[in-house]
């Protein structure tokens, strides 16, 4: 489902009358739908930072006597993985700038040329070597984006095809509470949540539970039919 045809979803649920044919230009009701299901889009996939689907691996080689590295602008890092880093195929410790416990700024060491034994996430994202890379060093390090801002008709979520009805009834939901229209808003919900569910602890079967069940870490045996316990990781 494109962002289009997650609105024009939405224009169904709600019982809007006419067809959307885009999402640009809209007015009223169908301006409100296209908002609605922006914003649904980008809490759902923002809910947890570590979803399956924002996965992504960053691969680039150092350069003799460059020792930071800028955030390519189109992998919109949300968060590097820090536990999943490598050099050379060789796993390399990384540390954030701002995590005082693990790292303290050590100028002479930071310049010294060398391999590099450590990595530093800036404040930035940007990546930094200590020490200062001495020649060509394959590096890959995972992490994951952040949450998709659609814009086009043809835009599509990040959230997998068969996931994405969970953005049509969160849309719906917000549209029925700006229509106060309370009996829509609660079969929205229930289709969330379940009936007795809620953001926090979705009811089995409800889409949110599906979700979570398919694409959180250590969730695989969620859901089956014995075994696994299912566990949220924090964000």
């Amino acid at each position: 489902m494109t962002f289009l045809e997650i609105c024009q979803s939405v224009v169904i649920e709600a019982g809007l009358s006419g067809d959307m044919v885009s999402v640009q230009n809209q007015s009223g009701d169908f301006h409100r739908v296209v908002n609605h299901v922006r914003a649904a889009c980008q809490q759902i996939e923002g809910r947890y930072i570590d979803w399956r689907f924002l996965h992504g691996i960053h691969t680039f080689n150092t350069v003799d006597g460059i020792a930071t590295y800028p955030v390519p602008e189109d992998l919109r890092v949300r968060q590097w993985d820090k536990n999943r880093a490598f050099l050379n195929g060789l796993q390399i410790d990384i540390y954030y700038a701002d995590d005082t416990i693990n790292y303290t700024k050590d100028p002479i060491a930071e310049n010294y040329s060398a391999r590099p034994i450590v990595g530093i996430i800036e404040r930035n994202n940007d990546l930094r070597f200590i020490g200062v890379p001495d020649g060509e060093y394959s590096i890959e390090i995972e992490y994951y984006r952040m949450a998709t801002i659609l814009q086009e008709n043809s835009d599509e979520p990040a959230v997998p095809v068969q996931f994405r009805n969970i953005i049509v009834f969160d849309a719906l939901r917000r549209y029925a509470n700006y229509d106060e229209a309370a009996e829509l808003k609660q079969q929205a919900v229930e289709q969330i949540y379940g009936v007795g569910g809620n953001w926090v602890n979705p009811e089995p079967g409800s889409l949110l539970f599906q979700l979570q069940s398919d694409q959180l870490p250590n969730s695989l045996l969620h859901g089956a039919s014995q075994g696994g316990g299912f566990v949220v990781s924090a964000e």
